[in-house]
């Protein structure tokens, strides 16, 4: 084989110049109607809140130490959930070192609600296993920062 046979001559190229403009047209038919039978970003968005307005909720509520406003998070629930996971999704862990946390739940049939303290290992930065309960729809999560520096330690062993 000689490297003259190698080289494209007009005839090694049957489809030439139509078979170019097919190629494009047909990427650009692909292109145009794609995107319209994919979505687009809003329309995904907006799909994804119409299912996300259907789930059941909770609220988990960031108290300031300094009086200032609570800052209130309210999740979905999409699937089985504990306390501790809302504290990640709410930003909670990230936010705080220490927390005094209470779960606060209405009991079914009855005008009660039930408040529980949630115990948080600031070492660690998770809910004690003990006290990890399952999330419910409608329960509140009060979170307030917690001083879990050695200072605060003496103070709390002095009765403070």
């Amino acid at each position: 084989m000689t490297m003259a046979s190698l080289k494209p001559t007009s005839e090694s190229f049957t489809f030439g110049i139509p078979a170019l403009a097919i190629a494009c047209a047909v990427v650009s038919v692909f292109f145009t109607s794609g995107c319209s039978s994919i979505g687009t970003k809003g329309k995904l968005e907006t799909e994804l809140a119409k299912s996300q307005s259907d789930l059941p909720t909770y609220k988990v509520i960031l108290a300031d130490v300094m009086g200032g406003e609570p800052t209130i998070y309210v999740g979905h629930i999409s699937k089985p959930m504990t306390v501790q996971d809302a504290l990640v999704d709410s930003g909670a862990v990230d936010k705080f070192k220490g927390m005094k946390i209470d779960l606060a739940r209405k009991v079914p049939d009855r005008s009660e609600v039930l408040r529980l303290e949630i115990n948080y290992d600031h070492k660690e930065s998770k809910v004690i296993e003990e006290w990890n309960y399952a999330i419910h729809p409608g329960d509140e999560i009060l979170v307030h920062r917690e001083d879990v520096g050695a200072l605060s330690a003496v103070f709390k062993s002095m009765g403070g």
